[in-house]
């Protein structure tokens, strides 16, 4: 099941922000994104028949040893059990920051807008009125 479409435009976007860093893609589902980029890093707690690539990690996200040198991508993301909420909190010291795209109404269910800066980044709009958020880690000061 597909739940965000992935288009040259998106991938553009996400390749802009990664800059030179590496791409994972956060429960990244069937792989779309990592059967269209290729060279990227997906993750995906579950198994499932239905995959595209045959590269998927399957753990939890939470878990996975992010560094500096990662750029975490989560496109639609699942909203039960907290998972962006429980990644930012796991990796907040470990990453500088990361993309987001889903529909805004499903923003501050995902994410605490008052601990993280999140920022609407380019014109892009999916398929569902999708949105992309640039989600910086906020620095002590």
């Amino acid at each position: 099941m597909v739940f965000c479409q992935v288009d040259k435009e998106l991938i553009d976007i996400i390749r802009k922000y990664a800059k030179n860093r590496i791409i994972v893609d956060c429960g990244c589902g069937d792989g779309l994104l990592g059967l269209l980029m290729k060279d990227i890093i997906s993750i995906d707690i579950f198994e499932r028949d239905t995959e595209l690539i045959d590269n998927i990690i399957h753990m939890n996200v939470i878990d996975y040893p992010f560094k500096k040198v990662y750029f975490p991508v989560f496109l639609r993301p699942c909203h039960s059990y907290h998972f962006t909420h429980s990644f930012l909190e796991a990796h907040e010291n470990n990453i500088d920051d990361m993309l987001y795209v889903s529909k805004q109404n499903n923003l501050e269910i995902d994410i605490d807008i008052e601990r993280y800066n999140v920022e609407q980044i380019e014109d892009w709009i999916g398929e569902e009125g999708e949105k992309c958020y640039l989600v910086k880690m906020k620095k002590e000061i």
